[in-house]
């Protein structure tokens, strides 16, 4: 897949705009300023750390490489494993030689000698923000500590990566690092795939009948597809897509909105569907809901949907299953999914018991009562009760 630039592009257009996730802040001890880098000491430090999370468009974490020199500097990069990119440093736009920077210094806080650290974001202007001050103990010959490092510089939003490390320097250089923690791609089993291969973009058509829709490395979408003698469709997220059929080429549009007004229509075209084996429309698999004909129930809605006037527009769909079950997913800037469960009272469906553990969390407090409770209609199309009135 020719998907490196392309992906590349928009994740530094999202960083760009400063991509929005309720991340737990993490306020600096002080204001992370030292004008001291002087360091008597003829040692140096090098500790390394991994955060995973799922950051939407922006990939599943980060990987860091914080340098303590010999001269009292401190250098914290930063880089993507996610990307799947591991050229040159110098060239790669996935590694942040300088994430961050600051002095450090040998210590003692509360009677115990330590390593002060010192970081802070230095901004080409001139201004720096995120700025901290840790305390790094050894512990059986290792030292560590916590850093709060912000998601997008000079915003609020921070996440915690724990650094070990010590004097023997796990990477030589950058290059060693990238090379070092760089992930491997592993595409879906797949018995044909629909391309893009200008903008990046593959469908892969799974021996079960799935679909899977991926912007470059990242799965946005799903769905199922059909196939006869005389036809062939695709479903995707419940809807049934168009799809251009030429002898034994087929053809169809996808739209993933990552957010922030970032929406990429990908064409992802088959040269030769022959490979992909006949499946009866109504064979489409998934669970069931009792009561409703054997449907999967999926319900959409557009619009505000709020406590309070805003002219914030969030999209929420529901996905009930026999068990009791259910999905309740809202775009806020990026897809966010709950698990919950419901009630069913004749043609009323009632969430409860969303994941609380979600780390979006606090975006449910934007959303009005009345968006938990859906009414079906009797083709088992789903409405929320605010979109009804």
């Amino acid at each position: 897949m020719k998907t490196k630039k392309f992906i590349v592009a928009i994740l530094a257009a999202i960083l760009a705009v400063g991509a929005v996730f309720a991340f737990t802040a993490c306020g600096p001890e002080d204001d992370g300023r030292d004008d001291d880098t002087t360091n008597p000491s003829t040692k140096s430090y090098q500790l390394v750390g991994s955060f995973t999370d799922s950051l939407g468009p922006l990939g599943d974490g980060f990987e860091f490489m914080l340098n303590l020199n010999t001269d009292g500097t401190a250098v914290l990069s930063r880089y993507n494993p996610y990307s799947y990119d591991s050229s040159d440093a110098s060239t790669n736009r996935n590694f942040e030689e300088k994430f961050m920077e600051g002095t450090w210094k040998e210590a003692e806080k509360d009677g115990v000698d330590c390593l002060q650290i010192k970081l802070e974001v230095r901004k080409e202007d001139g201004t720096t923000s995120d700025a901290s001050t840790s305390y790094a103990y050894d512990v059986a010959g290792e030292y560590s500590f916590e850093l709060g490092f912000p998601i997008v510089p000079g915003m609020s939003f921070t996440r915690n990566v724990t650094l070990k490390g010590g004097e023997t320097k796990k990477y030589a250089d950058a290059n060693a690092f990238i090379k070092g923690t760089c992930k491997t791609f592993t595409a879906p089993e797949s018995i044909a795939t629909f391309e893009d291969e200008e903008k990046g973009g593959t469908a892969y058509v799974q021996e079960d009948g799935t679909v899977l829709l991926y912007s470059g490395y990242t799965e946005f979408a799903t769905g199922t597809y059909y196939k006869t003698a005389d036809d062939f469709g695709i479903i995707i997220e419940g809807e049934e897509v168009d799809v251009t059929v030429e002898g034994k080429k087929a053809s169809f549009k996808s739209i993933y909105s990552m957010g922030g007004g970032y929406d990429v229509e990908y064409t992802y075209v088959c040269d030769d569907i022959s490979v992909i084996p006949n499946k009866a429309k109504d064979d489409e698999g998934g669970t069931t809901v009792p009561g409703t004909d054997d449907k999967t129930l999926v319900g959409t809605y557009e619009g505000t949907n709020q406590p309070k006037p805003t002219d914030t527009v969030r999209k929420y769909k529901i996905e009930l299953y026999n068990d009791n079950t259910c999905k309740l997913t809202f775009n806020f800037m990026t897809d966010i999914i709950f698990e919950c469960k419901y009630t069913k009272d004749g043609n009323t469906v009632t969430l409860s018991d969303l994941t609380t553990d979600n780390p979006y969390g606090g975006q449910l407090k934007g959303m009005a009562e009345e968006a938990l409770v859906w009414t079906l209609s009797d083709d088992g199309t789903m409405t929320p009760v605010a979109a009804a009135e």
